[in-house]
């Protein structure tokens, strides 16, 4: 059970599905699932530690991070529709945002409008909606 969902988790990284990847990943590692002994011991441990990698939250993401950049620049050279899908996990980027908004001021001390604050926040934004109004090439299974 555990190597059918590392498989998904792997197809979710490869078409850039970080989101998606990352709740497979974050719920591998629950303690109820970690208690499975005999279950994570036919795992090839090898893959879930390079998807575990990936996802690794130290230094804020930075494998993560590096990843995602690769995975924005993939859409420009795309040969199909499923190679210009990108979706982030949603949680950082909606804490980058908070935390930019957060350690910049709206206003300089001259009492001027911060608009590199604004530039990054919209930068961010625009990157978002930009992976939103790609079409989804997937076929939705009426069964699920």
């Amino acid at each position: 059970m555990l190597e059918f969902f590392l498989a998904v988790a792997q197809k979710h990284f490869n078409i850039g599905n970080f989101n998606s990847m990352m709740a497979i990943i974050s719920g591998m590692n629950l303690s109820p699932v970690t208690r499975l002994k005999k279950t994570w011991s036919k795992v090839k441990m090898a893959k879930f530690d390079i998807l575990e990698h990936h996802m690794d939250p130290s230094s804020n993401f930075c494998n993560y991070r590096t990843a995602l950049q690769g995975a924005t620049q993939r859409p420009q050279m795309a040969n199909n529709s499923r190679e210009k899908i990108v979706i982030p996990v949603f949680n950082l980027f909606i804490k980058d945002i908070y935390f930019l908004h957060k350690i910049h001021t709206n206003h300089l001390p001259n009492g001027h409008v911060n608009f590199k604050e604004f530039r990054e926040i919209s930068r961010q934004i625009h990157e978002f909606t930009t992976w939103t109004q790609v079409d989804c090439p997937f076929e939705k299974d009426k069964k699920i």
